[in-house]
């Protein structure tokens, strides 16, 4: 079967992963992409979207939040970085497996002068940082299989989106592992920009598969992943409801002592709070009424406690401080 190759030109994160799954779920032919986002962080489909995210980084510097469709750890994008994504058939004659996908790629990647492993959670790497990870999601005997190759991402932005304190967390949900990470375009002798490197993975994949055509999104399929974009990538639900459910613990140091307390939530929604140490059982008793139905986010818990604002500060809390520690 031809294969076909699909470069998106479209940075917004939402559309090019509602591209993803409108490509698996609506097409029988092979497809392979190559696709560039804005700043974005990306958690898997089975993470806790609230544990993996340094959330004050990314909302200070506008980085966008999503969910993906497959498995496996949070990443961050960025303009320095593309993103493959191989969407094929699974069969007796095409069973390819994690590493055969990714083989793939070192075969292209060492054709630059650099040598290339792979570790045993498939990711590849360059002596021991990693320049990708790869995830899959299955449908019908059709395989999405992805990854990013960091070119040259920012790293320091790349580490402090995903700088995150899960010992606050309780969960089943799964857990990202740190790396050691490192651009391609440092270990490459001759020079070359992210677009000369993108048409250079084009131009290997149709060697690799002969016979492969372009395929340019037509306008019926550029409405139907907007919808899709609309309606699901972008969605609360989606990007935060779909997180296990957890239980969250924090502390703080007050003028009084110090204070305890634990949120119950499922599906992204406050369930129950409980409190403990230096707070009065009036105030303790608000809180927990006034956080119960809400969803685990800043901005909401701030307009709800802004009732008992005046009550928090007259047991010397600050309430600035005191709203920071719910994340």
């Amino acid at each position: 079967m031809t294969k076909k190759i699909l470069h998106l030109k479209n940075t917004d994160p939402y559309f090019n992963l509602a591209t993803e799954e409108y490509i698996l779920r609506n097409f029988k032919e092979d497809f392979f992409l190559l696709w560039q986002s804005e700043n974005a962080v990306i958690i898997g489909k089975n993470q806790n979207a609230i544990a993996e995210i340094n959330h004050p980084f990314v909302r200070k510097n506008n980085i966008c939040v999503a969910r993906r469709l497959s498995g496996g750890g949070t990443v961050f994008h960025d303009m320095g970085n593309i993103n493959f994504s191989f969407i094929w058939n699974q069969s007796d004659a095409n069973n390819f497996h994690s590493d055969d996908y990714n083989q793939i790629i070192i075969n292209i990647l060492e054709k630059l002068g650099i040598k290339l492993t792979t570790s045993s959670h498939h990711d590849i790497l360059i002596g021991s940082r990693k320049i990708t990870g790869s995830a899959e999601g299955i449908s019908k005997g059709r395989i999405l299989h992805h990854g990013t190759l960091l070119f040259n991402s920012c790293i320091e932005n790349l580490k402090n989106a995903i700088e995150t304190d899960l010992s606050k967390f309780t969960d089943k949900a799964i857990s990202s592992r740190h790396s050691e990470v490192t651009n391609i375009s440092d270990h490459i002798k001759s020079k070359i920009n992210i677009d000369e490197f993108t048409d250079f993975l084009i131009e290997n994949i149709r060697k690799e598969f002969s016979g492969t055509e372009f395929y340019e999104l037509t306008e019926e399929d550029q409405k139907a992943i907007e919808k899709l974009r609309k309606e699901k990538y972008t969605q609360w639900d989606w990007i935060y409801g779909k997180s296990p459910g957890y239980r969250f613990k924090n502390e703080m140091e007050i003028k009084n002592g110090k204070i305890t307390f634990s949120l119950t939530v499922k599906k992204g929604i406050i369930i129950d709070s409980q409190w403990h140490g230096d707070i009065s059982e009036t105030l303790s008793s608000e809180l927990t009424a006034q956080l119960m139905n809400n969803r685990h986010n800043i901005y909401e818990i701030e307009k709800s406690l802004k009732s008992v604002e005046k009550q928090i500060s007259r047991e010397n809390i600050s309430f600035q401080e005191f709203l920071n520690k719910f994340e």
